[in-house]
């Protein structure tokens, strides 16, 4: 599906160019060039050879290849409207396990979207949790994700800036509301989301049939970046959510629901802003990024 829509979109997938095995361009743990090149046979942990893709005129090796292409951003604090998200799935495989759970919550005026996606009856909740009796009467994911987009929208139209009442009479004072000018643009932040919740929605949404390229209308940032300064901020070294939660003393630090770990993610980011004396959206926008839909759905093409 993913090279279908690519070739409708792009054109065909670039070839494999010349004869000699390619190599694969990504960095190894020493630092160096990977040494890996499209002729070796080493497999991976599922049995699948890590070259593979190589030899389909992708520029990195399996272990090397991120499903999600992204590009730096420069995302001012004041236009940024933080949403945290989080999903539950099937599995751990963006590539074919799916979606079951979508939850987000707005940082600043609470506004929250939830709602689980439709499976068979057939789907073992193994992984999420989830009961069949309460999937089997969810929307299909095509409309969770429309639905999704529309609240984003809402939510960026509608946002508002507080401002206080020229009046000169003290009694009179008072904050009046205006729509904020520019419209800020959405930023969705997710823990792990560059590997796993980013790469998830994009590689479903395409599977649905909704186009990738309206991935790029919002920026991204993955709240992993939190647990790079975990150890010297709130003492510990875990880089986990529930860890985060637990050291920075939260209402409820337990896994539950995608909408429920938006929640706690929210209660996190606030912590480390508080600590830090910053706001959310200084503390994250620094790291914001862009989806490249092009790249994206190439890398996607690759690996499927």
């Amino acid at each position: 599906v993913y090279k279908r829509q690519f070739e409708s979109r792009i054109g065909p997938m670039p070839p494999s160019s010349g004869k000699l095995p390619r190599r694969c361009d990504g960095v190894a743990a020493h630092g160096g060039r990977c040494s890996i090149d499209a002729s070796p046979k080493m497999r991976d942990r599922n049995g699948h050879l890590v070259a593979e893709h190589l030899a389909k005129g992708c520029a990195k090796c399996k272990l090397h290849l991120e499903l999600l292409a992204t590009t730096p951003v420069e995302l001012p604090t004041r236009e940024a409207l933080l949403v945290h998200v989080d999903l539950e799935t099937t599995g751990l495989n963006p590539l074919e396990d799916e979606i079951v759970e979508l939850g987000a919550v707005a940082h600043r005026c609470g506004a929250r979207f939830a709602t689980t996606t439709q499976m068979p009856d057939s789907c073992e909740p193994t992984v999420h949790g989830i009961g069949t009796d309460e999937l089997v009467l969810s929307p299909p994911v095509k409309d969770v994700f429309l639905r999704f987009a529309a609240f984003l929208d809402n939510l960026a139209d509608n946002a508002v800036e507080t401002s206080e009442s020229d009046s000169s009479q003290p009694q009179f004072e008072e904050q009046i509301l205006r729509l904020r000018s520019p419209t800020p643009r959405i930023l969705l932040a997710a823990h792990n989301g560059r590997k796993f919740d980013f790469p998830f929605m994009a590689s479903e949404a395409l599977r649905c049939g909704i186009p990738l390229w309206r991935f790029e209308t919002w920026a991204y940032v993955d709240t992993m970046v939190l647990g790079a300064s975990a150890a010297s901020t709130v003492g510990t070294g875990c880089a986990k959510l529930q860890c985060l939660g637990q050291v920075c003393k939260t209402s409820d630090n337990r896994a539950h629901r995608a909408l429920d770990d938006t929640l706690l993610l929210r209660d996190v980011v606030s912590a480390f802003a508080a600590r830090l004396g910053t706001s959310a959206e200084s503390l994250l926008a620094p790291h914001s990024f862009n989806i490249d839909a092009e790249q994206t759905l190439l890398n996607l093409s690759f690996a499927s």
